[in-house]
């Protein structure tokens, strides 16, 4: 399965104002790495760890969580998204978090598959409400979730003419395949997650964070010789294009 990483803001909207209760959960949220992964020689935690930790404080504070997840698909790929739902008597906020689905998995027939997708999208969306570190070795986002960017070398530079700054962001930049473009992660608000989480806020004009999602989108779209830029290009014409064929096959 893959999927993605945190998105504090990936889809967050506050009803009320007193939010004293919830920044003392956010505040008081530590979830200890009591995981081994003896084959990645690092540790993590999971959703049930994030879950015991946080219902005391729910308790404490006479506040409750809604989570939610449901699948949505992006070209040919298959995601959870869940929704985590903060309720206390004085405020309201919720966000999301999308996790993709491995075509299969070995040893997993297709309900474990979704629910392994949808329990990392649980945590996910935990992780963003409560800003819970999930730490840069996350099995989930390292090894199963997700694809690191491929180193490149830069051009050897010789006596006679030795290339420009811009003409080395150029010749560095990646091309990406469909697939790791749906991997990929960015940094957004503080926070690194998956490049979807940004661009379904830049598409869903009544989020609240679609203003603010779009122009980040916009900055980063007309900076085509940086890293991010050059990767924000490519997902926004992977997305048209998976798009196309979509309509094309409903009208065949």
């Amino acid at each position: 399965m893959t999927a993605t990483k945190a998105d504090s803001t990936s889809k967050a909207k506050s009803t009320k104002q007193n939010d004293s209760a919830f920044r003392s959960i956010q505040e008081k949220m530590s979830v200890s790495k009591t995981l081994n992964n003896s084959y990645g020689k690092f540790d993590y935690f999971n959703l049930e760890l994030v879950l015991n930790v946080l219902k005391p404080l729910l308790a404490k504070h006479n506040a409750r969580l809604v989570l939610k997840t449901e699948p949505m698909t992006v070209g040919n790929y298959l995601y959870q998204n869940a929704t985590a739902k903060y309720i206390d008597p004085d405020f309201e906020i919720e966000t999301s978090y999308a996790a993709r689905e491995d075509a299969q998995k070995k040893g997993m027939d297709a309900p474990q598959i979704s629910g392994s997708a949808a329990s990392y999208a649980k945590k996910g969306a935990l992780a963003n409400l409560f800003l819970i570190d999930d730490g840069s070795t996350d099995p989930d986002s390292n090894k199963y979730h997700g694809t690191q960017q491929a180193k490149t070398t830069k051009p050897a530079r010789t006596p006679k003419q030795a290339p420009t700054k811009a003409q080395s962001n150029v010749n560095e930049l990646k091309k990406y395949t469909d697939e790791e473009l749906t991997r990929q992660q960015v940094k957004y608000n503080g926070a690194t997650t998956n490049i979807f989480n940004v661009y379904s806020q830049v598409l869903d004009k009544k989020s609240k964070d679609h203003e603010n999602a779009s122009k980040w989108w916009r900055n980063w779209f007309n900076q085509p010789t940086t890293p991010q830029g050059n990767l924000i290009r490519q997902f926004t014409e992977f997305y048209l294009r998976a798009q196309k064929a979509k309509e094309a096959k409903k009208e065949s």
